[in-house]
């Protein structure tokens, strides 16, 4: 029970946890979706639970809370989506679509741009502030739906067309939230609450998908993957923390893990873009380490740097800010100037 109480205890254990207990299904039915309706449902409904997903966090969006956050959410876009994403488009350009060692230009691209929103909340609720936590997490929240890996596999496809039709699938479930919250504004605590249980159900679902036929051979690739991804895009939202807003780096390094979503990109992209298919199972099934070894990451950067941070000016923790408790899933009150009236926290 020790052991279960650490787990859980672990930010991003709502996605480890079912997300493990998903490829854990796989592999003993040898990847059959499901015994009936009921169980195929809840195993194979990934991308209906991202659908929902999307509307629930773009219901929390409105222009008067993203004033007072402009700049974090420039920060945190330009470090964990632009910078990133030239990044995997000059990768896809010079080594192909199979890349190197086997990890495909789909697989980079759908890794490089994106932002786990939940663990960004819990991470720089602990260690910064909560205009902190809603910038980030409403740059997590744009940078979730798969359009820039769209565009940055357009550029390097053999036809060069913009798959215009996956790219307005992909916005229109955050479109629908933005509108429904700004309709109707006592909508957004009820789908609010509804967030914490989706991605519980997505890491699950996520997991019955993954192919463990692939996993083992992908094991290194996806590692390396979550690893470079951590190290970059936490890196680089840290220095525009610390650079553009002269604040602690700290903050910044809750950018680097992936988004709970990102093993479903190259799926997405292959139905907008069926030349692509080929990949998937392979990039599908490193994106699912990657997404594991960035989340534990993600947590242990923000902490390191926080330590080596309070020794660099040589201050005991309870003087120097030390990080608070971590929070409970649970939604907070947090009024505030524009800001959101509930903001959702949890462990993903």
């Amino acid at each position: 029970m020790r052991a279960v109480s650490a787990l859980r205890r672990l930010p991003g254990s709502a996605v480890l946890l079912p997300l493990t207990a998903g490829i854990a299904v796989a592999a003993v039915t040898g990847g059959r979706s499901g015994l009936g309706p009921f169980t195929t449902g809840m195993s194979g409904g990934a991308i209906s639970y991202v659908s929902l997903l999307l509307v629930c966090i773009g219901a929390q969006i409105s222009p008067g809370s993203l004033r007072p956050v402009a700049s974090r959410i420039a920060v945190v876009l330009a470090g964990a989506t632009l910078i990133p994403g030239v990044g995997a488009l000059v990768y896809a350009r010079l080594a192909g679509r199979d890349g190197i060692d086997g990890v495909s230009s789909l697989a980079v691209a759908a890794a490089a741009v994106c932002t786990s929103n939940a663990l960004w909340l819990v991470l720089a609720r602990r260690y910064g502030s909560d205009t902190d936590a809603w910038g980030g997490a409403v740059a997590s929240i744009l940078n979730s739906a798969p359009i820039a890996p769209m565009l940055i596999l357009a550029a390097v496809s053999r036809h060069h067309a913009l798959p215009w039709c996956g790219m307005i699938d992909a916005l229109a479930p955050l479109a629908v939230g933005v509108v429904v919250g700004r309709l109707a504004p006592a909508c957004r605590t009820a789908l609010a609450a509804a967030v914490p249980l989706l991605v519980v159900a997505l890491s699950f679902g996520l997991g019955t998908q993954v192919q463990v036929r692939h996993l083992g051979g992908q094991l290194v690739a996806g590692a390396v993957l979550g690893v470079a991804v951590a190290l970059v895009s936490g890196g680089l939202v840290a220095a525009g923390w610390r650079i553009v807003l002269h604040r602690p780096a700290t903050v910044g390094f809750g950018a680097a893990a992936c988004t709970v979503a990102v093993p479903l990109t190259p799926s997405i992209v292959a139905a907008a873009d069926p030349t692509w298919a080929p990949l998937v199972p392979a990039a599908t099934a490193q994106l699912a380490v990657a997404l594991i070894v960035s989340t534990l990451a993600a947590p242990a950067l923000t902490a390191a740097v926080h330590a080596w941070t309070l020794r660099a000016h040589h201050r005991p923790a309870h003087l120097a800010g030390h990080p608070r408790p971590a929070t409970s899933t649970t939604l907070v009150p947090r009024p505030a100037r524009g800001m959101p009236d509930l903001i959702p926290i949890d462990h993903t």
